[in-house]
């Protein structure tokens, strides 16, 4: 049992790490990363620090895309402590192009991880880096090098939708597990829902269902290839 738990939070660091894995240099590593949206919304990704760059890699809410900064073209920055929902980080590059993500903190674990990233930005980060001028409507922001991060305060409302959605989402997962013995597509799309239900409250249901999401489109694919491999096969094959 001990195994199966550590495979699957080794699948789950992989999955997170991959969008920004995938375009690693030759000795570049990830040093910390944290879960970010747009402080704007409509966009959701991972935020990560290298020991070369930083990056935010946009997973949702559109087309995924990545926004990098190698450390030494880093002309300013800054965190905007005060917003709500968790900490805004404000990295400005050499041609004056904002890199702007909020970082998310549901619990106190997140937000310890958020002030060590915050932290490692600071400490990376050239010493003649101003502070980030991108003040406003974006936010106001300081060049800190301790920041003292705090879990995301719910509201009573945000905390009812959260256990509705929580059991609403487990009662489909459960129902799809209970009619898989149905012929058809059996629970998978009520697992989904489920899933998907789940993914609007909490960071591992995101994870799984597009893990889920991955293996449905590599399936997808794989059964496209074999259907165009055997009609490939019977045009080439003589008539009789």
């Amino acid at each position: 049992m001990a195994s199966w738990g550590k495979r699957i939070v080794e699948q789950r660091e992989r999955q997170i790490l991959a969008p920004a894995a995938k375009h690693l240099r030759a000795g570049e590593r990830i040093v910390r990363w944290a879960r970010g949206r747009h402080p704007r919304g409509g966009r959701e990704g991972f935020v990560y620090v290298t020991n070369e760059r930083y990056i935010v890699a946009w997973t949702r809410g559109g087309k995924n895309f990545e926004q990098t900064v190698a450390w030494d073209d880093v002309q300013a920055w800054g965190v905007d402590a005060t917003a709500d929902g968790g900490p805004v980080l404000c990295v400005e590059d050499a041609a004056r192009d904002i890199v702007l993500v909020q970082i998310a903190v549901p619990t106190t674990r997140a937000a310890d991880n958020a002030a060590r990233l915050l932290g490692e930005v600071a400490r990376r980060a050239p010493e003649n880096a101003a502070s980030s001028g991108a003040d406003g409507a974006l936010g106001r922001f300081e060049k800190r090098h301790d920041v003292a991060v705090v879990k995301e305060r719910r509201s009573l409302l945000r905390r009812v939708r959260r256990i509705v959605v929580t059991v609403l989402g487990v009662l489909l997962v459960v129902l799809a597990l209970v009619t898989s013995w149905i012929p058809g597509p059996n629970g998978i799309p009520m697992a989904l829902a489920g899933l998907a239900l789940l993914a609007t409250e909490y960071d591992w249901a995101k994870d799984l269902l597009d893990w889920a999401k991955e293996r449905f489109n590599d399936a997808r694919h794989r059964i496209k290839e074999r259907r165009r491999a055997r009609a490939d096969v019977a045009s080439e094959s003589p008539p009789d």
